[in-house]
C-alpha cells in the first residue's frame, strides 16, 4: 500500500506516526475551539440583550433539538463519502458564520429568532460532521490503537474547548461578539484545509462504498437497521433510557452556567469562561486517565463512578456556592465525563462493524439527545422561578440516582469491555 492511499500498515508501531490521524483530528480540535467561542458569545449576548434566563433555555433547546436529526444524518454518512462530507459541512458552516459577522457589523443587532436559527443551523451541521468523523476514525486507525487515539482525542478536544472558554470570555471583553463569531468562522476554514490533505486507505474506502451500494434499498431501511441494532443490545437497552435522563439533567450546566457566573458568583464573562474551561480541563485528565485504568474496571464500574461523581459534584457546588468550589466541581464533572465518553466511544467502535458505524453513531446521538431540548427549556424556566442553587442540587441528585440502573449490566457486555481493554494494552 503506497503513501498516497494512506499507509496505515507502516504506522502500526505508533498511532501518532500516522499523518491521517493528525489531519482528521487536528482540524477538528481547532474547529472545536472556535465552536466554544461561538457558544460563549451567543449565550452571553442573549442574556445581555434580553436579561432573561428563560431565553437561555430556548438557545440551548435550539442547539440540542438538532441532535435528533442524527437519526437521519448517520444513515446518510454510511451512504456518502465520509471525507467529502466532513469537508462540505465545515465549508458551509464557515460561510454561514461569515455572513453572520457581516449582518452584525451592518445591523448591530440580531433578533432572538435569528439567533435561534443560526444556532440550529451550525449544530445541524454537527449532526453530519460528528457521525462521519466518528465512523472515519477506525478507517485510519488500526484496531489496537483505537483506545489510545480516542483517549488522546478526548483530551485534545477538551484542551481545545478549554482554550476556547478560557480565552473566549477574555477576548469577548476586548472585541465583542462579532470577533468571537468571526474566529469560529476562521476555525472551520482551517478544519476544511486539513481535511483536503486526508487520504483514506483504499481498502477502507472501497469497503464503505460497497456497503453503501448494498444498503441502497432505502434510507428508511438503513434507519430501521440502526435502531434494531441499538435496541436489541442488552446493554444499550438500559443505557439509552438512562442517557435520556442524564442529558435532560445536565442541560442545567449548559444553559445556566452563564447565569451562575453573573447572578450567583457576581462575576463577569472571564469567570464564565473559567467555569466552562474547568469542565474541559477535567475532560483532558479524564481522557488521558482511561488508558491507565485497570482492565478489571468494567464499563459498568466506569459508568456508575462517572455518573455518581458528577451528581455529587453538582450538589456540592450548590451547597457551597463559591468561586473555588464552582471551579473544582466543574473540573470533577469534566474528569467523570472524559472517562465515560472515551470508554463508550472505543467500545462501540470495536464491537460495531464499520460499514454501519455511521448510522449507529448517528442513532446513538439522536436517541440520547431527544430529551435535551426539553431539558434546556425547563432549565431556563426553573432558573427563572427557583434559586439557581436549588436547580443545580435537583439536577445533580437526578444524575447520581440514575447511576443505580447500571448495577445490572449483562455479564456478556462486561466481557466484551474487558477484552477490548486487553487488546488496547498489548
Amino acid at each position: 500500500m503506497t503513501n498516497s492511499t494512506g499507509n496505515i500498515a507502516a504506522d502500526r508501531t505508533h498511532p501518532w506516526r500516522n499523518l491521517n490521524v493528525w489531519l482528521l483530528l487536528g482540524g477538528q480540535w481547532v474547529s472545536q475551539m472556535g465552536n466554544v467561542c461561538f457558544t460563549v458569545a451567543v449565550f452571553w449576548y442573549v442574556l445581555a440583550a434580553t436579561h432573561s434566563r428563560a431565553d437561555l433555555g430556548w438557545v440551548g433547546a435550539a442547539s440540542a433539538l438538532t441532535g435528533i436529526f442524527s437519526l437521519l444524518t448517520g444513515s446518510w454518512v454510511d451512504r456518502w463519502n465520509r471525507r467529502r462530507t466532513l469537508l462540505a459541512v465545515d465549508t458551509i458552516r464557515g460561510l454561514l458564520l461569515a455572513v453572520t459577522v457581516v449582518l452584525l457589523v451592518v445591523t448591530h443587532h440580531l433578533p432572538l429568532a435569528m439567533i435561534l436559527g443560526l444556532v440550529a443551523a451550525v449544530n445541524l451541521g454537527g449532526t453530519l460532521f460528528n457521525p462521519a468523523q466518528f465512523a472515519l476514525v477506525p478507517e485510519v486507525v488500526p484496531p489496537e490503537h483505537l483506545t489510545a487515539v480516542n483517549g488522546v482525542d478526548q483530551s485534545a478536544t477538551s484542551l481545545s474547548q478549554w482554550v476556547g472558554y478560557a480565552v473566549g470570555g477574555w477576548v469577548m471583553s476586548l472585541i465583542g461578539v462579532v470577533g468571537l463569531i468571526g474566529a469560529d468562522a476562521a476555525t472551520f476554514v482551517i478544519s476544511a484545509v486539513s481535511l483536503l490533505g486526508l487520504r483514506v486507505p483504499k481498502a477502507s474506502a472501497e469497503s464503505t462504498a460497497s456497503s453503501s451500494s448494498a444498503d441502497d434499498i432505502s434510507l428508511w431501511h438503513q434507519i430501521v437497521t440502526g435502531q434494531r441494532i441499538l435496541w436489541s443490545h442488552p446493554f444499550l437497552q438500559r443505557a439509552l433510557p438512562t442517557a435520556l435522563i442524564v442529558n435532560f439533567s445536565m442541560m442545567t450546566l449548559t444553559v445556566l452556567d452563564v447565569a451562575w457566573a453573573r447572578h450567583v458568583l457576581h462575576r463577569g464573562p472571564a469567570v464564565y469562561g473559567l467555569l466552562e474551561s474547568a469542565v474541559v480541563v477535567g475532560g483532558i485528565v479524564g481522557g488521558l486517565l482511561v488508558a491507565r485504568l485497570p482492565v478489571q474496571w468494567s464499563l459498568r464500574t466506569r459508568v456508575i463512578a462517572s455518573l455518581m461523581t458528577t451528581g455529587i459534584a453538582m450538589i456540592g457546588m450548590s451547597v457551597h456556592a463559591s468561586f473555588a468550589t464552582s471551579i473544582a466541581a466543574m473540573a470533577v464533572v469534566g474528569v467523570a465525563f472524559g472517562v465515560l465518553n472515551t470508554t463508550m466511544n472505543t467500545t462501540i467502535q470495536q464491537v460495531v462493524p464499520n460499514t454501519v458505524l455511521g448510522r449507529i453513531g448517528g442513532a446513538l446521538m439522536a436517541v440520547s439527545s431527544v430529551s435535551m431540548p426539553l431539558g434546556s427549556v425547563l432549565a431556563g424556566i426553573a432558573g427563572s422561578l427557583w434559586p439557581l442553587r436549588l436547580v443545580y442540587a435537583v439536577a445533580g441528585t437526578i444524575v447520581a440516582v440514575t447511576s443505580v440502573s447500571f448495577f445490572w449490566i449483562p455479564a456478556e457486555f462486561r466481557a466484551i469491555t474487558v477484552a477490548a481493554g486487553e487488546t488496547s494494552s498489548v
